[in-house]
């Protein structure tokens, strides 16, 4: 009865756990999604004192509500662990920047935001969590081949564009400033691309989640730089990065052919 009764307990503290934690990042995210949409003053003047272009605001802001539309719907197990991902990057994002620029008093509330993503992340019930499938057996070699050309394809674009932003090369910096992002931008970018490249090398068990987080950030760069390209009117960068995301959804479509 004592076992019962302390299993009981821990289920319903991981449980009110959950809730605080996720209604905070839910109500914190859809708030600022508005906020980001709506360009209000006060975020345009963080934006200016971190150095970020405003239009990077629009962007993060429909990030923003998809992943509270997709944290708030039953099951999308998969999607979630996207939507997590999105969420974190762009705490973590803020809270460098926040130092970068010398403002560490900044960088405390999306720290917190940050951990309480992770926190909402690792308490979810099992009917929120994605439910793995088991690694494919399948003998087809052709599929096989083409998820590793793929997956090839877009670890090298990322561990390459990710050592070149990290020692900040002078082109792809002068690409981040034509676009309108700070210097201390093009390193953790960096950081990220090849974390991401490296991560999707990996083998599927026991590291499918991380994985799945890696494709996710992977998207999230390729897309946002072409998007960032139309905004600032560089219409020849525009489509190039759609190629590689074309790599790498058939990578993440075709990741359980991997043992």
């Amino acid at each position: 009865m004592q076992l019962a009764g302390k299993t009981h307990w821990s289920f319903s503290t991981r449980t009110i756990v959950y809730w605080i934690a996720t209604i905070i990042i839910l109500l914190e995210t859809a708030v600022g999604s508005y906020w980001d949409l709506a360009q209000i003053p006060f975020v345009q003047q963080v934006f200016v004192k971190l150095g970020y272009p405003s239009y990077l605001l629009y962007i993060i802001g429909a990030w923003k509500i998809a992943a509270v539309f997709i944290l708030i719907t039953p099951k999308l197990g998969r999607q979630k662990e996207w939507a997590y991902c999105g969420i974190f990057l762009i705490y973590i994002t803020a809270a460098y920047s926040h130092i970068a620029a010398h403002d560490a008093a900044g960088a405390a509330g999306p720290i917190v935001f940050a951990v309480l993503s992770l926190l909402s992340w690792a308490t979810r019930p099992d009917s929120r969590k994605w439910l793995i499938p088991e690694t494919t057996t399948t003998t087809k070699t052709a599929f096989k081949i083409i998820y590793w050309v793929v997956t090839v394809i877009t670890a090298l674009v990322m561990l390459s564009g990710g050592f070149a932003d990290i020692v900040m090369a002078s082109g792809p910096l002068e690409g981040m400033r034509q676009l309108g992002y700070p210097d201390f931008f093009t390193p953790l970018l960096g950081i990220y691309k090849a974390l991401g490249g490296a991560t999707i090398l990996l083998p599927n068990k026991r590291f499918r989640i991380i994985k799945e987080w890696a494709y996710a950030g992977i998207i999230f760069d390729l897309t946002g730089a072409s998007l960032s390209h139309a905004f600032v009117g560089n219409h020849m960068h525009i489509i190039w990065p759609w190629m590689f995301v074309v790599t790498t959804f058939v990578s993440w479509r075709l990741a359980a052919f991997r043992k």
